[in-house]
């Protein structure tokens, strides 16, 4: 089974269509399961919700608003799969994305994969993201170092699939403001190998609305550099 995990808030919602379209239409290989966890950030009726009559996807709410690293987790309590795919309620999976996660992560040497994704931009048009470009292994506390010298890693971290056991031994997403997910990649880095693929699998919507479009602040900086020099040491 192959869990993917979805945070969404009113303030997403309306891209929202277009990220089911793609995770219905995603094929896995034979003897594969998909289920699709939708944790809503609030308590029930706070977004008007249409989904397709589809027995795989899995709707739940975490009834305070706490943001998407607090979703993530709920979503990841109500999932059953040995792999935990990360996918953000305004963004595209692109054809073959998941199979491609599977096919990855049936090698023991790998904990998590990322891969290549195309920026999404308002006017429909792609851009590649610049990020390493090849199929590479990342060694152990690679990404720890990426993320102490910069905000900005040369993987794309929504596209992060991760064994079940390794996602609960690193503590799920992190409980911060920002960067809950970077924190994470950056734990499970400092626990074992990864791998990145070239091949695109996501469309990343890039609008005035997401949360990584809002300047970065001084307490982002600091926490970064907290986390990592813990993991570092």
């Amino acid at each position: 089974m192959l869990s993917v995990l979805t945070a969404l808030g009113p303030d997403v919602a309306d891209h929202f269509a277009e990220t089911v379209e793609s995770v219905v239409a995603q094929r896995l290989p034979a003897g594969v399961e998909l289920e699709w966890i939708v944790c809503v950030d609030g308590p029930p009726g706070v977004i008007d919700l249409e989904l397709p009559d589809d027995p795989r996807i899995t709707v739940v709410h975490s009834g305070r608003p706490g943001g998407p690293g607090l979703c993530r987790n709920v979503a990841a309590t109500r999932s059953t799969g040995s792999v935990l795919r990360n996918l953000d309620a305004d963004d595209v999976l692109l054809p073959g994305a998941l199979a491609a996660d599977v096919r990855t992560l049936s090698d023991p040497r790998y904990g998590w994969c990322t891969s290549e994704a195309l920026d999404l931009l308002p006017d429909g048009t792609t851009r590649a993201f610049a990020t390493g470009g090849r199929d590479r292994d990342i060694a152990r506390g690679e990404i720890v170092e990426q993320w102490r010298r910069s905000e900005t890693l040369d993987v794309h971290v929504c596209t992060l699939a991760v064994r079940r056991r390794l996602f609960w031994a690193a503590g799920g997403y992190t409980a911060l403001p920002r960067s809950e997910d970077v924190a994470l990649l950056a734990r499970l880095s400092a626990q074992c190998v990864g791998r990145h693929r070239s091949e695109p699998g996501l469309l990343y919507r890039k609008w005035p609305g997401q949360i990584t479009a809002v300047d970065r602040d001084e307490s982002n900086r600091a926490v970064r550099e907290s986390i990592t020099a813990a993991l570092s040491s």
